[in-house]
């Protein structure tokens, strides 16, 4: 696997943000990318508030500055249209199930969306702020979370899904004694994927000193990852889906 690669296990869309080998040896493997922003990670809120009867649907205060701005982060309107960032942030955090221990740190919301318009939040915003135009485009992440800063680590996060509003993050990290981890629906997974369409034990990923792997576990929807060239070689095959479809192709030599 590569930073920037998605892959899906049954309708979970997965990115890999970022991972770090200390053996590798690919120098570039061992380089961070923390500060990648992808094109689902991060979301403009231009409106602003006007007037003083602007006020926050939580705290019902009309504060604004720029450590906590008030703005609109979703598509409600009229009197819940605004709220604090520090307000939206704690109000997630309530919702929040993280667990940490020597090999996984994870962070799990059951539902990471707007309870009024359902719109799913972003991780990160920009705001145009009327009251600090100096500070114009200043960044606010609704999440925060810390990986090790040293041994080998891989960042995984799950993407936007229409039916399914949940969001996972979770820094996996191998250590000497354990370099497979099970990823799945079921108790026994080391990283669980809460959604119907994973299996109990849906694949393994897999640590290895040339880089990380994934291996599905002949699981009911299959593991994929996306590519934009495939290529083919003799006595190998490949499956593809577009939409609902899967197709298989196989490379025979001639007269075989």
């Amino acid at each position: 696997m590569k930073r920037g690669e998605i892959l899906k296990l049954g309708r979970i869309r997965l990115k890999v943000k970022d991972y770090r080998l200390e053996k590798s040896p690919i120098e570039d493997d061992k380089k961070s990318n923390q500060n990648e922003e992808g094109p689902i990670d991060i979301s403009r809120c231009d409106d602003v508030p006007t007037d003083e009867n602007d006020l926050c649907r939580i705290c019902f205060s009309s504060t604004n500055t720029k450590s906590n701005p008030l703005f609109a982060p979703c598509k409600c309107t009229g009197t819940v249209k605004f709220v604090h960032f520090a307000c939206l942030k704690s109000w997630l955090n309530l919702k929040l199930v993280s667990q940490h221990s020597s090999n996984l740190y994870y962070y799990f919301w059951k539902s990471f969306e707007c309870e009024i318009c359902r719109l799913i939040y972003s991780c990160k915003f920009r705001c145009d702020m009327v009251v600090c135009v100096k500070h114009k485009d200043e960044k606010y992440y609704l999440v925060d979370i810390s990986g090790p800063e040293t041994g080998d680590f891989i960042l995984v996060e799950s993407l936007i899904h229409e039916k399914n509003t949940s969001r996972l993050i979770s820094y996996i990290i191998p250590s000497e004694d354990k370099r497979d981890f099970k990823l799945g629906r079921g108790h026994e997974s080391d990283m669980r994927i809460g959604d119907i369409s994973v299996s109990r034990f849906h694949a393994i990923l897999k640590c290895r000193n040339d880089g990380f792997y994934i291996e599905d576990n002949n699981s009911k929807f299959g593991t994929l990852a996306l590519v934009e060239n495939v290529i083919m070689k003799p006595s190998l095959s490949k499956g593809v889906q577009v939409g609902r479809t899967a197709v298989y192709f196989a490379v025979k030599q001639n007269g075989k």
